[in-house]
């Protein structure tokens, strides 16, 4: 019972809070506003995925089989590259990152990322071949060695260098079941992008 009286005078307390913020006029603040559709949207979409993500059944067992014997770089020559990294914030005029394209080293990116003015920080990571769509991974293990690469991260810019890799192979009796998600959440993102096509039609 004093924990429900808790939780409940937490309840009101913030609804009333809510209230005192309104009263100051904030639920009419274009910040407020635009948080606020995003907030709606991150949720819409979350419960839509959750949705779709119901609809779509666990591959059998051939096609696990499959699955594995064609992505080596996901199971038995699983690797982790080590990489050198800088990371920013994308610019307010993304053609400008077309300066980059001529950069053949890190030191390069550092150089022209100081010219143009755009703050970066600096730092060590890793790359599970697992993780990577195969396409990808293929392109970045085409590049001459040292050469850098990017990928946009969550509203930043990743540019990264291989400077080491590890390998670490799938055991046996994890194969199967790592398999099957991941060709259940391939299968739902092809749902999800035909969805989207047709809404974009």
């Amino acid at each position: 019972k004093a924990a429900r009286r808790q939780i409940l005078q937490q309840m009101v307390e913030r609804r009333l809070m809510a209230q005192v913020a309104k009263q100051d006029g904030l639920d009419r603040d274009p910040t407020y506003v635009i948080r606020e559709r995003r907030l709606k949207e991150d949720l819409l979409v979350q419960m839509y995925g959750k949705k779709v993500a119901d609809t779509v059944r666990l591959p059998d067992a051939a096609s696990i089989r499959t699955y594995v014997s064609s992505n080596p770089d996901k199971f038995s020559q699983r690797t982790a590259y080590i990489v050198d990294q800088i990371s920013f914030d994308v610019p307010k005029d993304p053609a400008s990152l077309k300066r980059l394209e001529q950069d053949k080293t890190l030191a390069d990116v550092e150089a022209s990322l100081t010219a143009m003015k755009i703050k970066f920080s600096k730092g060590q990571n890793s790359i599970d071949s697992a993780r990577v769509p195969a396409p990808v991974l293929k392109q970045i293990l085409s590049l001459p060695a040292g050469e850098p690469f990017i990928i946009p991260s969550q509203g930043k810019v990743v540019v990264s260098v291989i400077t080491g890799r590890q390998a670490v192979p799938v055991g046996p009796q994890d194969v199967s079941p790592m398999a099957a998600q991941i060709i259940r959440s391939e299968n739902l993102g092809k749902v999800l992008k035909s969805r989207l096509d047709e809404a974009k039609a």
